[in-house]
């Protein structure tokens, strides 16, 4: 089992209806396995997950494996709505 920190901002903490947690995983969960399991039943439609940004340790994990990036004990998960503007 690993530990993991999930910080949401903004509307992400709506969205998967949760607050900052330590949250206890299986060894060699990736990001996409995570995400499944916060959103629970309800599943994803094809462009929910292109509506926010996740960030591993201060990384965003388009730098790192994308959704097949595993997670290891004491890393720090952070979920934030993609916004644009101008």
């Amino acid at each position: 089992m690993a530990k993991i920190f999930l910080r949401f901002v903004g509307g992400s903490s709506a969205r998967f209806r949760l607050t900052p947690a330590e949250l206890e995983i299986e060894t060699q969960t990736t990001v996409g396995e995570l995400l499944k399991f916060l959103k629970g039943d309800e599943g994803y439609c094809p462009g929910e997950l292109l509506s926010m940004v996740v960030i591993v340790n201060g990384r965003s994990i388009h730098t790192l494996e994308g959704y097949q990036t595993q997670l290891r004990d004491g890393d720090t998960v952070a979920i934030l709505p993609f916004l644009a503007g101008g």
